[in-house]
């Protein structure tokens, strides 16, 4: 596998954010089949208050395959997180992936909902 990654991030103030870019020429293990893969994606965190933060998503990429097989996929998720003390954390995050391909089997629409509570030591 090959792979170049490129990515810009900073904080300003109570912002958050990162720009990320990358092309990746990977190989399907069970078929030896190559790709490549080229993704681009940019996260935005605010901090709201000293307990509540919020964060967005979104993500794009292309992957065209050695067969002929072009698929292109468009993710974007969105977040809340509540310090619930020092050490826990409740998060709320909806998510929506769709992926566009030139073979029909491989398209598809996803929508997710993930609730969770993080405990750290």
């Amino acid at each position: 596998m090959r792979s170049l990654r490129v990515a810009l991030d900073g904080t300003r103030g109570r912002n958050t954010f990162a720009v990320v870019g990358s092309f990746e020429r990977e190989t399907t293990e069970p078929t030896g089949e190559e790709q490549d893969v080229i993704r681009v994606g940019a996260r935005w965190s605010r901090q709201l208050n000293p307990r509540f933060s919020t964060d967005v998503y979104v993500a794009y990429e292309n992957t065209e395959f050695d067969s002929g097989q072009r698929d292109n996929e468009v993710t974007a998720l969105g977040g809340l997180r509540y310090r619930l003390s020092s050490d826990l954390s409740a998060t709320l995050q909806y998510g929506f992936r769709k992926q566009v391909s030139t073979d029909l089997q491989s398209e598809y629409t996803e929508h997710s909902v993930t609730v969770g509570v993080r405990m750290s030591f």
